[in-house]
């Protein structure tokens, strides 16, 4: 999965059920834990990400609207 996309493609693609908000924020946490040791550039992380991003993925598979148009 590409990680280098820009915040609305990201919406328009968990939107359209193209990729999965879980997977890609899961991911995401992933490559940040990988690099942070070295580059120290995160004061702090959302440990609640992945469970906010499943609700997202819950909410698209039900039809409810979420987030921008």
């Amino acid at each position: 999965m590409n990680l280098k996309i820009s915040a609305l493609q990201f919406i328009r693609e968990v939107k359209s059920g193209n990729i999965s908000a879980e997977d890609f924020i899961a991911q995401t946490m992933e490559q940040i834990q990988n690099v942070d040791g070295t580059l120290h550039a995160f004061l702090s992380l959302n440990d609640n990400a992945v469970d906010q991003a499943r609700a997202i993925d819950k909410k698209i598979k039900s039809g409810e609207k979420i987030g921008m148009p």
